[in-house]
């Protein structure tokens, strides 16, 4: 409808209808790449205010996403009976 009326205002009574068909699926990678960054940014900030120090994160690591969270796995400390998370 904005495209309508967008022709229309340029060309008055000379626009018979405006359709645009969107394909872009790299586009859509991309926007869902974006939004994954933006995610872990914002984690990333949350944790520094909460904890003083910047997270850390290694390359290659695998992730787990529970309940649409994204988080690191919760692994065993190198001491002995305890966990940590990272």
């Amino acid at each position: 409808r904005a495209l309508y009326e967008y022709f229309d205002a340029l060309f008055p009574g000379k626009v018979y209808c405006a359709c645009m068909i969107l394909n872009l699926p790299e586009l859509e990678r991309t926007a869902a790449k974006r939004k994954q960054a933006v995610g872990r940014l914002e984690k990333s900030i949350v944790y520094y205010e909460a904890k003083g120090k910047r997270a850390t994160h290694i390359v290659g690591r695998t992730r787990m996403r529970c309940c649409g969270v994204e988080t690191l796995p919760i692994l065993p400390s190198s001491r002995r009976g305890s966990y940590e998370f990272e």
